[in-house]
C-alpha cells in the first residue's frame, strides 16, 4: 500500500514539475527524491522482517523436523520393544500351555493312582472282614503290603512333583502379574505418545498455515517491489527530461546510485525468497512424509494393541485354567493324603494281624503209628492237634515267617536202638535216643533253631536199627518263639 502511495505521489510530482517549469524546480525534485528514498527505505525495512521471520520460521521448523524424527525413530523402537514384548508373551503362554498339559497328565497319573489305591484299600478291607488266612493268602498279603509300600512311595514321589508344579505355576502366575503391568504401562506411554503425535500434527498445520501465509506476504512483497522498479524506471526518464543544476544532478546522481544499490538488493532478496520458497515447498513435502509415517505408525500400534489384548485375553484364560488346575491338584492331594491315611491304617492293621498271626504260628501232631525200615524215611504225622498259620503239612514244617523256633519230639517205641534226627533243610540238628532194650522206652529231644521263610524242618529215622517202630503215642511239636 505505501509503495502505491510512492507510485501516486510520483506521477503527481511528475505531472506538476511539468507544468510548471520555475526556479523551486530543483527543491521539488530534491523532495521528491527524498520521499522517494524514504519509500525504499520503508520497503527494504518490511522486507528485512519479513526474512528475519521467514529465517526463523525455517529454523524453527528444521528443529520441529529433527523432534519428528527422533519422535519417528522412539516410535520405531517403542513398536520393536512391543514386538519383543509380544515374542515373549508368546514363549511365555506356549510355555504355560506346555505346563498346563504336563501337569494335567500328572494329575491324571495320580487320579490313576488312586484309583488303585481305592482299589487295594477295598481290598484290604474285604481282607478285613476274612480274617481267616492260610500260608499262601498271608504271601498275598506280604505280596500287597510291599505293594502298598511302593504306592505309598510313589504318592510321596507324586505329591513332590505336584508341589514343584504348584510352585512353578506360582512363579509363571508373578511372571504373568509382571507381564501384564508391563503391558498396562506400555499401554499408557502410547496413549501419551498419542498425545505427543497429535501435539506434533497440530505444530505441523499450524507451521503450514504460516508458510501458506508467508508465501502470500512473500508474493505481495514482490508485488510492491516490481512496481518500486517502475518507479525508479519513471523518476530515470524524468531525470532525462528536466534540466537541473549541477548540485541537484549530484544529489540525483547520489540518489540514483542509491536507488541502483536498493534495485540490487531486492534482487539479492527475491533469489533469497525464491530459496526460501523452495526450502519451504521441501520441508512441507517432508513434513507430509513424516504425517504419513506417523499416521502408519500409529496403525501399526493399533494393531499391536489389539494383539496385546487378544494375548492378554490368552493369558488370563490360561492363568484361569492355571487355578482351576491347582485347585483340583489340592484336592487330588487331599484325597492322596486320605488314602494315605487308610492305607497306613490298613499297614497297622496288618502288622497287628501279622504278628498275632507269628505269635500263633505253631503245630502239634501225633505220630503215624508205622514201621520204617528205610533208615532215611521221613517219619510222617498222624491226627494233627493244632496248626497254627497252616505250615505244617503232616509231614515237614514250612517256615512262614523269619524267627527264632523251638521243636521237640518224644517217641516212644520197641525197636533197639531205635532213634530219630530232628533236620533243617538237609542240615542234622539232634537226636532222639531210645537205648538199646527191645522193650517199650521212651526218648525226647529238644531244638532252638533260626528259621527263615521257606525253610523246612522234619523227622527222620536215624538208620542205626534195620527198621523202626513208632507208636500212635509219639509227638511232634513246634512253636515260634519271637
Amino acid at each position: 500500500m505505501l509503495s502505491r502511495l510512492g507510485l501516486v505521489f510520483l506521477f503527481v510530482v511528475q505531472t506538476n514539475s511539468l507544468s510548471n517549469l520555475t526556479d523551486d524546480k530543483t527543491q521539488t525534485t530534491t523532495t521528491f527524491i527524498r520521499h522517494l528514498l524514504n519509500q525504499e527505505t520503508l520497503i527494504r525495512m518490511a522486507l528485512d522482517r519479513k526474512v528475519n521471520d521467514l529465517v526463523n520460521s525455517m529454523t524453527a521448523m528444521e528443529n520441529k523436523m529433527v523432534t519428528t524424527k527422533m519422535e519417528i525413530a522412539a516410535l520405531r523402537h517403542e513398536n520393536s520393544a512391543l514386538k519383543a514384548e509380544l515374542q515373549v508373551q508368546s514363549n511365555v503362554t506356549t510355555l504355560l500351555s506346555d505346563k498346563l498339559k504336563t501337569t494335567i497328565n500328572s494329575l491324571k497319573q495320580s487320579q490313576d493312582s488312586q484309583r488303585e489305591l481305592s482299589f487295594a484299600v477295598l481290598s484290604l478291607q474285604a481282607f478285613q472282614k476274612n480274617m481267616s488266612l492260610d500260608a499262601d493268602a498271608k504271601r498275598v498279603i506280604q505280596i500287597n503290603t510291599q505293594q502298598l509300600q511302593d504306592a505309598k512311595r510313589e504318592i510321596v514321589t507324586i505329591n513332590k512333583q505336584l508341589q514343584n508344579t504348584e510352585t512353578k505355576f506360582e512363579t509363571n502366575n508373578q511372571q504373568l502379574q509382571s507381564a501384564t503391568m508391563e503391558i498396562a504401562a506400555l499401554r499408557h506411554e502410547n496413549s501419551a505418545l498419542k498425545a505427543e503425535l497429535q501435539v506434533q500434527s497440530n505444530v505441523t498445520t499450524h507451521l503450514s498455515d504460516k508458510l501458506k501465509t508467508t508465501i502470500n506476504s512473500l508474493k505481495q512483497s514482490q508485488d510492491s517491489q516490481r512496481e518500486l522498479l517502475s518507479a525508479v524506471s519513471s523518476l530515470q526518464a524524468f531525470q532525462k527530461i528536466m534540466s537541473l543544476d549541477a548540485d541537484a544532478k549530484r544529489v540525483i546522481q547520489i540518489n540514483t546510485q542509491q536507488l541502483q544499490d536498493a534495485k540490487r538488493e531486492i534482487v539479492n532478496i527475491n533469489k533469497q525468497l525464491q530459496n526460501t520458497e523452495t526450502k519451504f515447498e521441501t520441508n512441507n513435502q517432508q513434513l507430509q512424509s513424516a504425517t504419513m509415517e506417523i499416521a502408519a505408525l500409529r496403525h501399526e500400534n493399533s494393531a499391536l494393541k489389539a494383539e496385546l489384548q487378544v494375548q492378554s485375553n490368552v493369558t488370563t484364560l490360561l492363568s484361569d485354567t492355571l487355578k482351576t488346575t491347582i485347585n483340583s491338584l489340592k484336592q487330588s492331594q487331599d484325597s492322596q493324603r486320605e488314602l494315605l491315611f487308610a492305607v497306613s491304617s490298613l499297614q497297622a492293621f496288618q502288622k497287628n494281624m501279622s504278628l498275632d498271626a507269628d505269635t500263633s504260628i505253631g503245630f502239634t501232631t501225633r505220630l503215624y503209628p508205622a514201621i520204617y525200615s528205610n533208615s532215611s524215611s521221613i517219619i510222617r504225622g498222624g491226627t494233627i492237634l493244632y496248626n497254627g498259620g497252616n505250615a505244617y503239612n503232616g509231614t515237614v514244617f514250612t517256615c512262614p515267617s523269619p524267627g527264632l523256633y523251638l521243636f521237640q519230639v518224644s517217641l516212644n517205641t520197641n525197636t533197639k536202638y531205635g532213634s530219630i534226627d530232628i533236620y533243617k533243610n538237609s542240615q542234622w540238628l539232634t537226636r532222639a535216643y531210645s537205648g538199646m532194650e527191645p522193650q517199650y522206652n521212651g526218648a525226647s529231644v529238644s531244638a532252638a533253631v533260626w528259621l527263615d521263610v521257606g525253610d523246612q524242618v522234619y523227622l527222620v529215622s536215624d538208620g542205626q536199627a534195620s527198621s523202626l517202630y513208632v507208636s500212635g503215642i509219639s509227638v511232634f511239636t513246634g512253636v515260634k518263639m519271637n
